[in-house]
This record gives structure tokens, sequence and C-alpha cells, in this order.
């Protein structure tokens, strides 16, 4: 009884010293191997580093003795034309952008000049007419508008080879018209424009205006009346800016003096100015 209780009282102290003294060989077996780990994994990334240092000089010698290879003929050619290509785009580009601010303009006011070769009676010859032109137009789109027009051209006639005997000699010749119809540009640039307008309307004559009373027909002059007329003129453009440009149009002016028709042509210059957005 009294050996039992003395090796229990022996026993427990020595067994708690065994497991402390194992805790403590695992835990420094630990330590050891984690210090070996990092000391080979610290000798591994030196190395490495190092062998990356030694590494550099020599690629940076092999790319310094072996340069990339020149462009060939064919390929500095691509390049140019690729380059040109562009500069073209964006000039194009450019371009593009002042056509459609200039003709995007919905309505554009004319006013200038005219003149007009006119047969003012059936066996005379044909007169130079000076005078006016002002115009509106209203655009639906880039193309196509409405115009209305109204003119107005003054001049001479000739009667002296009749030998009337009558105390006129140079009788004046005026002509009014008002007319309207559809104008179309097809020739759309940055600088230039190109337009066909076709017009319908009326006209009034007065082909002796200063006769003293006596009528005109007597020195072969057509009677003074209103008659329809028709139009067909092709607008040429050059634009000063995109609201302004200088005008001038050539015509054919078609009227029925007398019961005969008369082909007369001529021209009208001018200033056309462009407002509004559609």
């Amino acid at each position: 009884m009294f050996r039992s209780k003395f090796a229990g009282v022996l026993v427990c102290p020595a067994v708690s010293f065994l497991l402390i003294a194992a805790t403590a060989h695992a835990q420094s077996t630990v330590d050891s191997n984690v210090q070996v780990a990092t000391t080979a994994f610290s000798d591994a990334a030196i190395s490495s580093s190092a062998q990356a240092q030694d590494a550099t000089p020599q690629a940076a010698q092999e790319n310094s003795q072996n340069p990339p290879p020149a462009p060939t003929e064919a390929q500095r050619a691509e390049l140019a034309r690729q380059a040109q290509a562009r500069v073209r785009a964006r000039r194009q580009q450019r371009i593009d952008a002042i056509i459609q601010d200039t003709y995007s303009h919905k309505y554009e006011v004319f006013g200038g000049v005219g003149f007009l070769r006119l047969r003012p009676g059936p066996n005379l010859q044909n007169v130079s007419l000076f005078g006016f032109d002002a115009g509106f137009t209203q655009y639906l789109n880039n193309k196509l508008g409405i115009t209305a027009d109204g003119r107005g051209y003054f001049g001479s006639a000739y009667v002296g080879n009749l030998n009337s005997g009558l105390n006129f000699f140079e009788p004046s010749v005026s002509s009014y018209s008002i007319s309207a119809g559809p104008q179309y540009r097809f020739y759309l640039r940055q600088k230039w424009s190109v337009s066909g307008v076709a017009m319908a309307g009326v006209a009034r004559d007065v082909f002796y205006g200063n006769s003293q009373g006596l009528p005109g027909t007597l020195v072969g002059l057509y009677p003074n009346e209103w008659r329809l007329t028709a139009t067909i003129g092709a607008p040429i453009d050059y634009n000063l800016g995109p609201g302004l440009s200088v005008r001038v149009t050539p015509n054919y002016y078609l009227t029925n003096w007398g019961g005969q028709f008369q082909n007369s042509r001529g021209f009208t210059a001018g200033i056309n100015y462009r407002f509004g957005r559609r």
C-alpha cells in the first residue's frame, strides 16, 4: 500500500517531464525544418537573380549584335501608302463636313443683273436687253428645291430700216416676268455647285413705251400684251463661304408674243445668300 502510493507520486512527474521534453523536441524539429526550407528558398532566389543578371547583359549583347531586319522596299511603300490613305481620309472627312454645312441651308435669296437677246418684232433684228433678276428658293433636301423668280429687261428696238416715216426711231422695249418651278442641284462640291432650274409663269412686254401714242405694230413691233413664258437655266455657284456664293445662270427664255414663239437666250449674275437650317 505504501509502495503503490509512493510509486504513483514518482510516476506522475516523470510522465509530465517526458511529455514536455517530447513537445519541445518536436517544436525544435519543425523550426529547424522551416529554417532549412527558408534558407533553401533564399538561396534559390539569389541564384535565379544572379542568373538573370548574368543573362541580361548577354541578351542585350546578343540583341545589339543581331538588330531586327530593316523593312524592305515593298514594306516601306506599303507604309507610305497607308499614311497617305489616312491623310486623304481625314481631308475627305473635313470636305464632307463643309459640303454638308454649305448645302444644308433651307432657304436661298438671289439678287443680280440680267442680259437677254430678244426679237421685238417678227421682221426685226434681235436687241440686247439689260435688267434685274431676283429669286427665292426653299429646299426640301440638300438637292431639291422650289424657286420663285421675278425679273425685268430693258432696251431699245431698232426700226429705222423699215423707212416707215414715223417720228420714233428706236422705241423703248421692256419685258417683265414672274415664274416658279423646281430647282435641282446635281453637282455639289466644296467650292462649286451646278444646278438645273425649270420655271413657268407669265410675262408682260411693252414694245413701244415711247411711241407717243402710236401703235408699235406700225413699225413691225409686237403688240403690248401678257403672255405665258417658260425659262430653263443652269445656276452655277462659286461658294465664298457656307452661306454666300456668286451665281451665274445661263438662261433659255421662251415667249410667244404676237402668236409667234421667241427663243431668247441670256444670263443672270449676282449674289446668292443662304440661310436657315432644315
